[in-house]
């Protein structure tokens, strides 16, 4: 009870072998900085690492911060981020299951789903889609849209853009169809590789 604990040099050691460990190519990068140019707001590409679903890049600029909570390394609340739900819709419903079952469906905002039934519904239209889109389930006045990285046939990651609700509300078919195009050439780089 005495016993004081602090945090030491491993913490850093550990962190910065997680961000070897997730980095992706610099031809990967090169697609993100040019989907942040494009649709001017941060991209971020997320995927799956030991069964977690993982911030692994973000493309931002002093004009275009990247959501401030989300880092390289961010894996949690997937239920209410685009690029979370994008990935959890690429689940077996074994795998859902037991996601939702370690991580919960904690409330973030508001408007954040929170009932494992509408969750699955969205997912549906998720797959249907090949799209997810969040509006203030993750942060207030914040949008986000993601579409798949597939390789092979499996999503095996997603590509995004957040930006303001206002934001979305007026440009979001344009920045949906960047956000397609992004994830099509990510997987092109990944299957190169």
């Amino acid at each position: 009870p005495d016993a004081t604990y602090a945090l030491g040099r491993s913490v850093e050691v550990l962190g910065s072998a997680l961000r070897r460990q997730i980095l992706p190519t610099p031809q990967v990068v090169e697609v993100l900085d040019a989907l942040h140019t494009g649709t001017d707001a941060p991209a971020y590409l997320t995927l799956f690492r030991d069964e977690q679903i993982v911030v692994a890049h973000i493309s931002e600029s002093p004009r275009r911060p990247r959501i401030r909570e989300l880092h390289v390394g961010f894996a949690e609340a997937a239920h209410t981020t685009a690029f979370g739900k994008l990935l959890l819709a690429g689940m077996s419903t074994a795998e859902l299951d037991a996601y939702v079952a370690g991580h919960g469906l904690d409330a973030v905002t508001r408007r954040s789903v929170t009932a494992s039934r509408r969750l699955r519904e969205e997912l549906d239209e998720v797959r249907a889609q090949q799209l997810a889109v969040e509006v203030e389930e993750y942060m207030p006045r914040l949008a986000c849209v993601a579409a798949p990285v597939q390789v092979g046939g499996a999503t095996v990651g997603a590509v995004s853009v957040s930006v303001s609700a206002t934001d979305f509300a007026v440009r979001g078919g344009a920045l949906e169809r960047a956000v397609r195009r992004g994830a099509w050439h990510v997987g092109r780089r990944l299957t190169a590789v």
